[in-house]
């Protein structure tokens, strides 16, 4: 007997397809009824350091070039009360820094998000390959809290790689600070910042070098339910990669040593920032 297997129309599909529709935070299970506006509640880390400009233009992608001041942000977001994983929370980490991508047919200019790290797996398979976000696994506890310092790490097999330190904390009001979780820095030389930028490539089956899929993608910065509803600025700060063997991580010590090798120049400060509500992606797109 043939499958018997058909496509939903406007339906989301990742692998394995057969057993129907991924649920996700694109695809509400029924009955949920997503609440963009007071969900998920977010505490998120951030620290930018100025940094050379050479360095990190070996690490972009094809079509993009550096934007303005050499500056990389570490950015560290722990979520609860996330609905579409039933209440439970996830964390994500990551690494950003401005650039514009040149495309045939239009000029993009935001903060390039280089890597994630997010925690756990789950949240990883919902936006890798179907939108183009790169994504890695790792451990990223909640952060220890020690008289009014957050001390957060990220590792795996048990090998921390990152630590990330926040001191001598004292609230602001929210609209003076531009940290807002997934959006970046809102201008930069006169030019506004559309939002994050990603690079999307999968690789043809046996063919080293050929993609199925590559292009340059736009996660705009229009985020018209996130509320900041508190923000502290970090007197003292510290962050930053840890060198690591190919024994100690094996699929990815090429990503953490060449983040480990960057110059960090001079601290260009950190905050700690409170959020609630987001959106669901639906707005990402392709570059052209």
């Amino acid at each position: 007997m043939k499958s018997r297997f058909e496509y939903k129309p406007g339906k989301h599909y990742l692998m394995p397809i057969q057993f129907g529709p991924q649920p996700g935070f694109r695809e509400p299970v029924q009955g949920l009824i997503p609440d963009h506006k007071n969900f998920p509640k977010r505490r998120t880390a951030f620290i930018h350091y100025l940094t050379r400009a050479e360095q990190l233009a070996e690490i972009l992608p094809p079509g993009f070039e550096l934007w303005g001041e050499p500056l990389i942000s570490f950015e560290i977001s722990h979520h609860t009360e996330v609905q579409w994983l039933g209440g439970r929370g996830y964390c994500a980490f990551g690494v950003n820094y401005p650039a514009r991508y040149v495309g045939k047919k239009e000029t993009v200019h935001g903060m390039f998000r280089s890597v994630t790290f997010e925690d756990p797996p789950d949240v990883i398979t919902s936006g890798r390959e179907d939108l183009g976000c790169h994504k890695l696994y790792c451990e990223l506890p909640v952060p220890r809290v020690v008289q009014g310092s957050y001390y957060y790490t990220a590792s795996l097999y048990g090998r921390k790689f990152f630590d990330l330190e926040l001191h001598d904390l004292e609230e602001v009001t929210a609209q003076s600070s531009a940290d807002r979780p997934f959006v970046g820095k809102p201008s930069m030389d006169g030019v506004r910042s559309e939002g994050l930028l990603y690079y999307k490539y999968i690789p043809r089956i046996n063919a080293p070098g050929v993609a199925d899929v590559e292009h340059a993608v736009l996660l705009p910065s229009d985020y018209p339910n996130l509320t900041v509803e508190k923000v502290y600025k970090a007197k003292r700060a510290s962050a930053g990669f840890i060198h690591s063997t190919w024994q100690d991580l094996p699929k990815y010590f090429h990503v953490v040593n060449a983040l480990a090798g960057l110059d960090l120049l001079e601290f260009r400060g950190a905050s700690l920032t409170f959020t609630r509500g987001g959106k669901d992606l639906s707005d990402m797109r392709a570059i052209e």
